[in-house]
C-alpha cells in the first residue's frame, strides 16, 4: 500500500500537471481569440485560474508558454495525420479520408487551430517558437503531397512532383482559408475543390 508520504507525492504531482494543462488550455483559448501579443501574462494566468507566478514556474516566460502549447496541439495533429497517412487505401479515396482527418483534427481542437493562424500571421520571430512551427510546416506539406501524388497518380502514370505539390499547397491553403474565415461548409468545399482538379485526370476518380 501507499504510504501517507507518497499519497501527497502523487497529489501534488497530479497537481502541477492540472495546473500545466490548465494553462495550456488557457493559451489556446485567450492567445486563438487575441493573438499571442495581445494576450498578457495576468489574463491567461486568470483564464487559468492558477496563480500568476504558475506560469513562469512552469514554461519561464509567455513565449515558454506558447512553445509548449504548440507543441501539444502540432503533437495531436502528427499523430492523427501520421494513422491517416498509414490508410491502406490509395488514390482519391485515400485522399478524402485523409483530409477527413485533418479536417476532425481541426474541429475537435478549434481554439488551437485558431491559435496557430494567429501565430502564422503574426510572424512571431522567436527562435523556440520558430523551432516548433517550422519543421512542423515542412512536415504536414510532406504528408499532403504524397497523398495528393497517389491520388493523381492513380490515372496518370507519370505526374510531376511539381503538381502534387502545388496541389497541396493550394489544399492546404484553402482549409485554412476557409476555417479562419468561418466559413460553414469546409468539409464539402475542401473534397469539392479536391474532385475539380481530380478531373484533369480523368481515372482518378
Amino acid at each position: 500500500m501507499n504510504g501517507p508520504a507518497q499519497t501527497s507525492q502523487a497529489a501534488v504531482a497530479r497537481a502541477r500537471y492540472d495546473s500545466r494543462e490548465a494553462l495550456l488550455d488557457a493559451a489556446e483559448r485567450l492567445m486563438g481569440a487575441q493573438g499571442y501579443h495581445a494576450a498578457s501574462v495576468s489574463s491567461l494566468c486568470k483564464e487559468s485560474g492558477c496563480p500568476n507566478g504558475s506560469l513562469y514556474h512552469h514554461f519561464g516566460s509567455k513565449a515558454g508558454l506558447l512553445k509548449s502549447a504548440l507543441q501539444r496541439g502540432l503533437g495531436r495533429i502528427d499523430d492523427a495525420l501520421q494513422v491517416a497517412s498509414r490508410d491502406e487505401g490509395a488514390g482519391a479515396a485515400r485522399l478524402d479520408r485523409f483530409i477527413d482527418v485533418l479536417l476532425d483534427t481541426v474541429d475537435q481542437h478549434a481554439n488551437f487551430q485558431r491559435l496557430l493562424v494567429f501565430v502564422l500571421l503574426e510572424q512571431i520571430h522567436d527562435p523556440e517558437v520558430q523551432d516548433v512551427v517550422d519543421p512542423f510546416r515542412s512536415r504536414i506539406l510532406e504528408q499532403v503531397t504524397e497523398v495528393c501524388a497517389d491520388a493523381l497518380d492513380e490515372s496518370s502514370p507519370v505526374v510531376e512532383h511539381t503538381e502534387a505539390r502545388d496541389m497541396a499547397l493550394a489544399l492546404t491553403g484553402l482549409t485554412i482559408g476557409l476555417f479562419t474565415l468561418g466559413v460553414p461548409e469546409v468539409r464539402r468545399l475542401t473534397h469539392a475543390y479536391v474532385r475539380r482538379t481530380l478531373v484533369r485526370h480523368p481515372g482518378a476518380l
